[in-house]
């Protein structure tokens, strides 16, 4: 048993709806171009289902496309509350209007889920994928079509929930929507009065005007005291201490100038980037990037580097144009090759002095004949 004001439409594949059906309107102005003196008119026309049985509507989405030969009528259709969708019109090409269309109304199932029905004011006979991925997103669909044209008539009738004849936007051009509720109530009362004031009774002379029935006074309901919400202090967050970093570590930091003139001097061509250094100081267990001793207590990776270039002169920083530095090694100048240059003669070795030993003749005396020391 359904309750009051809720009833079920068979289109909405077994939904239980509301008074009001939540839908989406789509017009393709470049086809189906809709007067923009009588919007209010064909709106509320559409909004009061004048197409199918008095269905009334709430529009939560509603969205006119055409190109920009038509921005004049922007803010007529912005006023009532359409997005105005302007696609772009390409020389030799077809119209982009449906494409772009059709994407929307796609996107839209995902974007408004809470919408159930989907009207489409347009004549391009090439919607039926569209109605067939509404249908199986148990959307209620209501397609525009013309009754002359058979073939399309029949197609559409097999994927669309509700067709639009176009023949009937001559009368939604001209539809005036009825007062409801009490104002309809007061506006009936106001008639009758005012038809019994000019009435002649049968004396021939004019019945004179009773006063018009008031609307009954409607006593304000009582305002209750409105109890003061009390003040709640929420108390500031305790601020985190600041990190104390420790100093640098002078065994850790020789280490690591160690690691650093091993991998920049394998390719003394290239700099050695910051990933690569990093990931080569890994290796000493000192190391982290983070915690109180980042970058062995130099904080970053440049206070880091600086240190090594000043203790190794071999070592430079350069700066990358995008930002960041990388380290080079700067290999020692090699000597200039050339014919080698032959070596000085030795001088000759001076002659030691003759000493005398004892029992042994020296100078003249040793080579003195037998002879001559005997005379």
């Amino acid at each position: 048993m359904l309750r009051i004001g809720v009833r079920r439409d068979p289109a909405m594949h077994g939904k239980v709806m509301f008074k009001r059906i939540r839908s989406a309107l789509f017009i393709d102005f470049e086809n189906m171009p809709l007067a923009r003196d009588s919007i209010e008119n064909w709106l509320a026309w559409l909004e009061d289902g004048g197409f199918d049985g008095n269905k009334r509507r709430k529009f939560l989405l509603k969205r006119v496309y055409w190109n920009s030969g038509v921005q004049k009528f922007k803010n007529a259709y912005e006023a009532r509350g359409f997005e105005v969708m302007l696609c772009d019109r390409y020389h030799g090409l077809a119209n982009s209007v449906d494409v772009q269309m059709a994407i929307d109304i796609i996107e839209a199932t995902y974007e408004y889920p809470r919408i159930d029905e989907y009207i489409l004011i347009t004549r391009d006979t090439d919607f039926v994928p569209v109605l067939k991925r509404l249908r199986e997103k148990q959307k209620r669909t209501a397609f525009m079509v013309n009754e002359a044209t058979l073939n399309v008539h029949t197609t559409y009738h097999q994927h669309a929930d509700v067709l639009i004849p176009v023949r009937t936007l001559e009368d939604a051009r001209r539809y005036e929507r009825k007062r409801r509720g009490l104002l309809a109530r007061l506006g009936g009362l106001g008639g009758a009065t005012a038809s019994a004031a000019v009435a002649p009774g049968k004396s021939g002379r004019r019945v004179g005007v009773q006063p018009a029935m008031a609307a009954p006074a409607v006593k304000p309901a009582p305002t209750l005291p409105v109890a003061a919400k009390p003040l709640v202090i929420v108390p500031r967050k305790p601020r985190k201490p600041a990190v104390k970093h420790e100093l640098p570590n002078a065994a850790a930091t020789a280490r690591a100038l160690e690691y650093a003139i091993r991998l920049a001097s394998a390719l003394p061509d290239r700099p050695t980037s910051r990933a690569r250094m990093i990931e080569a100081l890994q290796g000493l267990p000192e190391f982290s990037t983070s915690g109180r001793s980042p970058f062995l207590g130099f904080v970053d990776y440049k206070g880091l580097m600086q240190e090594l270039c000043r203790l190794d002169p071999r070592l430079a920083i350069l700066d990358q144009p995008g930002g960041g530095i990388v380290l080079r090694f700067l290999a020692p100048a090699q000597p200039t090759t050339g014919p080698t240059p032959e070596p000085a003669p030795e001088p000759a070795p001076e002659p030691a002095p003759e000493t005398e030993t004892a029992g042994q003749p020296t100078g003249d005396a040793a080579v003195r004949p037998a002879s001559a020391a005997v005379a």
